[in-house]
């Protein structure tokens, strides 16, 4: 019995190996498993996707597309894949959907679809289907459908066989396409040139120089084009020699600048070991066109022990390419290269002056301190901006300590600021012990800027020395610098409920009243909420300054935290100056609530209003009022319609207000 089992089931076995392998190679099994379990074969996609218009129902697309990917890796199931698609072609399907169709033909197609395709490509509506399938059939029977219904076409048709046949690069067209560049045809003519570039043989070649010395116009530019396009090929085939003869024959053709340049370029990239000599003689050759290309290969073609012939050349050029010049020579590090674009700052053009200056950041080093701050001091504007930079972006040992040094033994006070403004620019900490030096005895303009550099260079732990200097300013400018400095390095401390502390703690020591209200509104511009207590006991001081200094640093306060004290003060003070700074402080706060329901912040600025006693702060409500857009804030812009002063204001807030409802 076993024996007879195990008969059995060989029997079976090489049974169903035969039918399976008879099959697979009649092509009838090529359903992968998603596809049998859906339900789907080719078929039924083919006939959802009969009525298909261009972005309807993509959703057939998409399976259509998933179906051929996933069948046209074996040679079997791309062949039924092609045979249905085929089929599909002949059917009464719209063109859309059969174009969907020529896509994958353009991938799977095989000989078997030239013949199809060919009855295609005379029709108007069906060429560029076909056309697009054929482009890419590696059948050596589609290049010559293509090449057979060139023959017979005219017009569109005709322009889009010209175009597959450069993108095929059928190297049996030439000669047809050769015949038709001097037709009449111009459309097919400049058609003919371009396709010829794509095929790019030493046939085409022959036929677009002789194209290039008997054309004019739009057909000699293109067939200059198409030129380079060959010799760029030739020269990833290294096939330098030909390519240096097709760039030579467009140098010496009347083409477009534009093409005359890149001829140029290509002509040096096939010289080899020569190019550097080639660069400098174009340079010295008075052709200007050439120019561009010639310096944008300095870099490829020159080192820095043979760049000095490149510098002598440079003041004999154009402005525009020392401009260009001066930004290649900025790479290269080398004593000579400095030397002649220092000299170049000297220029009586401004371009070139300005192009010399930049690239001095890149190339200087400590000895170019002195120059470049003397420059800086005495320019403005652009060249004045990049002096600075330059300066600023000095590399190399000893730049810092330069400086400094020259800080130290300059007096001319503009030089000076320069240098102090590249310790901030640099961040030279060592130098701030020479900042702190010049607030205390240096010139009034030296003063201003060192004080302006602490808030860069200056830490926490400098905070004390920096309000102790605030204290005894000699100038209110001065103190009032300070006081932004003071701000600038309270704002690093990363404790927000911490940073007006050394304000307040000097408080307890300063006794003079002008001190004190000195320190008030430093208060004011830190804004540190810890320290709102202090501002409110000085409003209840009998001093008027010290109750002036309070008011104005809880007007300037920076966030919204003071809103309700300066609502009190605008609310209840009989001083002018002090409703009007209070009074603005508070719509200025009201402002800043971005995202405070706008019923709440149009009652806001309702209570503001019924204190408001000049028009200025009317005029400022209503400034804000459409950022509060809704029902109320329109009834309240409307009822200011009849206040002459703030009429038109009052209008524009309306307008504003419905417009946002629009929306």
């Amino acid at each position: 019995m076993k024996t007879k089992k195990k008969t059995f089931n060989s029997k079976l076995f090489l049974w169903i190996t035969l039918v399976l392998g008879f099959c697979l190679l009649s092509g009838t099994i090529v359903l992968d498993l998603n596809a049998a379990q859906s339900g789907q074969n080719l078929k039924d996609i083919l006939k959802q996707l009969t009525t298909y218009k261009q972005g309807q129902n993509d959703e057939i697309i998409l399976k259509f597309n998933n179906y051929i990917r996933k069948h046209r890796k074996s040679p079997e199931s791309r062949a039924v894949c092609e045979e249905e698609l085929l089929f599909f072609l002949d059917s009464d399907a719209t063109l859309e959907a059969k174009m969907e169709a020529c896509r994958h033909l353009r991938i799977i197609g095989s000989e078997k679809s030239v013949p199809v395709l060919e009855k295609k490509l005379l029709k108007k509506e069906t060429t560029d289907m076909a056309r697009y399938a054929m482009e890419k059939i590696p059948a050596i029977s589609a290049e010559k459908a293509l090449l057979n219904a060139l023959s017979k076409t005219r017009g569109e048709i005709r322009l889009g066989l010209i175009s597959s046949l450069g993108q095929r690069k059928v190297a049996a067209a030439v000669t047809p396409l050769g015949m038709l560049i001097h037709g009449s045809d111009v459309e097919s003519s400049l058609a003919a040139v371009t396709a010829l570039g794509w095929i790019a043989t030493p046939e085409a070649v022959e036929v677009l120089a002789e194209t290039l010395s008997k054309s004019t116009g739009n057909i000699k530019a293109q067939t200059a084009s198409s030129l380079l396009k060959c010799a760029e090929k030739f020269q990833l085939q290294e096939h330098q020699k030909k390519a240096a003869e097709i760039y030579d024959a467009l140098l010496s053709a009347d083409i477009p600048a534009s093409l005359h340049r890149a001829a140029g370029r290509g002509k040096i990239l096939t010289s080899g070991a020569k190019a550097g000599l080639m660069i400098l003689d174009i340079l010295k050759s008075g052709d200007k066109e050439m120019y561009t290309p010639a310096i944008g290969m300095i870099s490829d073609d020159f080192d820095d022990s043979s760049l000095k012939a490149v510098c002598d050349i440079l003041p004999e050029l154009p402005a525009e390419n020392q401009v260009q010049l001066l930004t290649v020579l900025s790479r290269f590090q080398r004593s000579e290269v400095l030397s002649v674009v220092k000299e170049a700052v000297k220029s009586q053009e401004k371009r070139v002056r300005i192009a010399a200056l930049e690239a001095l950041g890149s190339l200087g080093d400590a000895s170019l301190v002195n120059f470049l701050s003397l420059y800086a001091a005495e320019s403005t504007g652009v060249e004045q901006s990049n002096a600075r930079n330059s300066l600023g972006n000095l590399k190399g040992e000893g730049v810092d300590q330069a400086v400094l040094v020259g800080l130290e033994k300059n007096t001319d006070s503009q030089i000076r600021n320069e240098l102090i403004r590249c310790i901030e620019e640099r961040r030279i900490k060592e130098g701030q012990p020479v900042l702190f030096a010049i607030i205390r005895d240096g010139e009034p303009e030296n003063r201003i800027q060192a004080i302006k550099a602490l808030k860069v260079l200056a830490d926490l732990s400098d905070l004390s020395r920096i309000i102790n200097i605030m204290l005894e300013a000699k100038t209110e400018r001065e103190q009032d610098e300070l006081i932004v400095t003071i701000v600038a390095v309270a704002g690093k401390n990363r404790e927000q409920y911490n940073r007006g502390a050394a304000v307040v703690e000097m408080l307890s020591e300063v006794k003079d009243v002008k001190g004190r209200a000195a320190l008030y509104r430093t208060l004011g511009k830190i804004g540190d909420d810890s320290t709102l207590t202090v501002l409110r006991r000085a409003l209840a001081e009998k001093n008027e300054d010290i109750r002036d200094a309070a008011v104005r640093a809880l007007s300037e306060w920076p966030t919204l935290t003071a809103r309700d004290d300066v609502f009190r003060i605008a609310k209840v003070s009989d001083n002018p100056t002090h409703q009007v700074l209070t009074l603005r402080a508070y719509i200025r706060m009201i402002e800043m609530e971005e995202f405070r329901l706008p019923e709440a912040a149009v009652e806001s600025l309702k209570a503001a209003l019924k204190i408001a006693r000049r028009s200025e702060e009317k005029k400022a409500v209503l400034g804000i009022l459409p950022k509060f857009a809704c029902r109320d804030a329109l009834e309240l812009a409307e009822s200011m319609l009849e206040d002459k002063d703030v009429m038109s204001e009052a209008q524009a807030a309306v307008d504003m207000i419905k417009a946002r409802f629009e929306k």
